[in-house]
């Protein structure tokens, strides 16, 4: 593999191991390489066990990196910080959200972990709605706004997963 400049990948790891996975007898990272422009489409293809997860996992901050360096748009991360954390997420395919509730409402959700216990009991600011709102017209999702999630497409669920 090429190394690309740092400044014009998304996402870049370097040398990448895990820790040591007794169920494997073998880290499930060993030495792993990646380099990612924005906006490609990359696929990961691998046996069951293979790493595939971890990889992902390791690339957010979710499993810790025993050796190895991650970039994100050029800028080492090691997820120690909060900020760093808070910068990077991943979209599983279930998306997590709430059948039962509206685009809106699934959406608002994802603020609840910002806020205190006794803002989430008065609800959300006008300002949260409009922040919401905003999210799921950009993500051309006017006409559902109201939908309960149950109702929705599998792509009209991912792009309420991506607002939220």
């Amino acid at each position: 593999m090429q190394i690309q400049p740092l400044t014009s990948l998304a996402i870049a790891c370097s040398n990448l191991h895990s820790p040591f996975l007794a169920t494997l007898k073998r880290p499930a990272l060993n030495g792993v390489n990646c380099a990612i422009r924005a906006g490609e489409f990359v696929t990961l293809v691998g046996l069951n066990g293979a790493g595939k997860s971890t990889l992902l996992r390791s690339l957010v901050g979710l499993v810790p990196i025993q050796k190895g360096t991650i970039h994100i748009n050029g800028v080492a991360v090691s997820f120690k910080s909060l900020r760093q954390r808070q910068e990077v997420s991943i979209l599983f395919q279930g998306g997590g959200l709430v059948p039962q509730l509206t685009a809106l409402e699934n959406v608002l959700c994802g603020s609840l972990g910002q806020r205190s216990t006794w803002q989430t009991l008065t609800g959300f600011r006008r300002s949260d709605r409009l922040h919401a709102l905003q999210l799921l017209q950009e993500l051309g999702l006017d006409a559902q706004i109201y939908q309960k999630t149950s109702h929705l497409s599998g792509g009209q669920r991912q792009r309420v997963a991506i607002a939220r």
